[in-house]
């Protein structure tokens, strides 16, 4: 009888240990997962006030000329460096003084997340030209320009467009040229009345369901069209380059003639920021030159008031 209740003593404490690893097992797998979403739960939070730091700072300068601003880091007087660019931290308060000298106050005085007294937390500001091989992303209908404005270049100043598939094959775009005379501040005061020539229209995949007609001419991605801003059309001179994605997006990455370079740069401004040691930010590309707006691609004018 003794040895029968020793056996199930035995078995019971064995199932008690049994139960007791599980729990264990199952206890700490629970606290290891919780863990594990507490610590992601906190990143994803860091990286999103990251994004949102670098937001605000991009949102004060897109409306303002960047050869203002670039104006203002240099200094009255003084040039501003293009090719080795500058970066501003705010840790020293170098991106609100710059704001203070564009006439924006207190951008950062609103912010209750990601402060930078905290140690480890940083805004960064970046600012140089743009890398020949960056590529511009114009999505189908917009379009990406070239304002030449009547501007003396200079024989042989040229500039060599190359054009990059996104996504789909079967996407095309033109490149039209405008003609001005007569120049006011820089505005043409007179255009050169449309004319078909002056448009020319290519594609990739050339799908015939989508281009219609022999207008098209087919291009092989990345092969360079070098469009001359010397050029001139009897009394006209060339005033913009306009470059249309057609059925899709396109990336435009362009050279210049080292006589030329001036007025037509694109500026890389990057604008990040490290909170809570996770780092994040965002990239623009900013034209020297002001372009007009696509929505004159898709206006009638008859040059003599209301149509």
């Amino acid at each position: 009888m003794n040895k029968k209740n020793n056996r199930y003593s035995a078995q019971a404490l064995a199932i008690a240990m049994v139960v007791l690893v599980v729990s264990s097992i199952i206890g700490i797998a629970i606290y290891s997962r919780a863990a594990k979403d507490k610590l992601l739960s906190v990143g994803e939070r860091a990286s999103a006030e990251a994004l949102e730091v670098s937001d605000l700072v991009l949102n004060q300068l897109i409306n303002i000329p960047i050869s203002t601003v670039t104006q203002a880091i240099a200094g009255e007087g003084n040039t501003f460096n293009y090719e080795n660019g500058v970066t501003l931290t705010e840790s020293n308060g170098q991106i609100t003084e710059l704001f203070s000298e564009l006439g924006l106050s207190e951008v950062f005085s609103g912010l209750n997340f990601c402060p930078v007294e905290v140690d480890g937390n940083e805004y960064y500001l970046k600012i140089k030209e743009a890398d020949p091989n960056t590529y511009f992303e114009i999505r189908a209908g917009q379009v990406m320009a070239f304002p030449v404005k009547g501007v003396s270049v200079g024989l042989g100043c040229s500039v060599s467009l190359s054009i990059a598939l996104r996504g789909d094959s079967n996407v095309g775009f033109s490149i039209e040229k405008i003609y001005g005379k007569t120049y006011t501040n820089g505005i043409a005061q007179e255009y050169k009345p449309y004319a078909i020539d002056d448009v020319q229209q290519y594609c990739f995949g050339c799908d015939p369901t989508r281009f219609i007609g022999e207008d098209w001419i087919k291009k092989i991605e990345g092969e360079s069209i070098v469009v001359e801003l010397d050029d001139v059309d009897g009394t006209y001179t060339l005033d913009e380059i306009r470059v249309k994605a057609i059925g899709g997006t396109i990336g435009v990455g362009y050279a210049l003639t080292t006589e030329c370079t001036q007025g037509f740069r694109l500026i890389d401004v990057q604008a990040s920021a490290n909170c809570d040691g996770t780092y994040r930010g965002k990239q623009i590309l900013i034209p020297e030159k002001e372009w007009s707006s696509p929505v004159f691609d898709y206006s009638i004018f008859n040059g003599q008031g209301s149509l």
